[in-house]
């Protein structure tokens, strides 16, 4: 198991350094788990984690407080959590291989995030209580990532393309993953949030290599 967790670890942190956010990975499998006790109002709530782990990171919430994150278990891989006041600490699976973050988190409770397969790529997720978690595919280049949800189901991110450049996408129902290019003279662009209109706001490079924010609209 230390050897699956060593993976998982590296490809959490692969997806991190892609972000430029380096957070300590955690995480494995587990059902409804460990749920602390309310605190008061004005303090600081610890939401457990999942069975048999020891860390949990929180990385996104939504108005009904429900938290999405990642955790790790008694395995020793890191995967994807939903929390609730109700349901405490759940467990959302993975893609078929050892590791899943939770990435963003809708209203609806559908969190977006990312997961490896069986053969160990690295594939957006979006999971609803009714489907599970569902693989969104990926770009040409075969590796793709999660990191926003808006009301209706649309997540955002950023994939890989064919030569390996790194590439904003916008996934819909309808339109399946959208390569949302990069700006102007740049080589890189990483789609972080989305609006009800489905506007996709995140990062790119531009033609000198500088870093920049961008606003896409369909």
């Amino acid at each position: 198991m230390l050897v699956g967790r060593n993976r998982g670890r590296r490809g959490l942190a692969a997806v991190a350094l892609l972000v430029g956010v380096l957070a300590a990975p955690v995480g494995v499998a587990g059902a409804a788990e460990v749920a602390a006790p309310v605190p008061p109002a004005g303090t600081m709530r610890d939401l457990g984690t999942l069975s048999g782990g020891t860390s949990s990171v929180g990385r996104a919430i939504n108005d009904q407080g429900l938290v999405a994150g990642y955790g790790d278990t008694a395995g020793g891989s890191d995967h994807a959590f939903l929390w609730s006041v109700s349901g405490g600490m759940r467990d959302l699976g993975t893609l078929g291989g050892e590791i899943s973050s939770g990435q963003a988190i809708n209203e609806r409770g559908q969190v977006a995030g990312f997961g490896n397969t069986a053969d160990g790529s690295l594939h957006a997720f979006l999971w609803s209580a009714s489907c599970g978690m569902r693989d969104l595919g990926t770009l040409s280049g075969g590796t793709s990532s999660g990191q926003g949800v808006n009301e209706q189901g649309q997540v955002t991110g950023f994939g890989t393309a064919a030569d390996g450049s790194v590439h904003a996408f916008l996934r819909s129902a309808s339109g399946g993953m959208r390569d949302l290019g990069t700006l102007s003279g740049g080589a890189t662009s990483l789609g972080q949030a989305i609006n009800e209109r489905g506007q996709v706001t995140g990062f790119g490079t531009a033609a000198d290599g500088s870093m920049h924010a961008f606003l896409w609209s369909p």
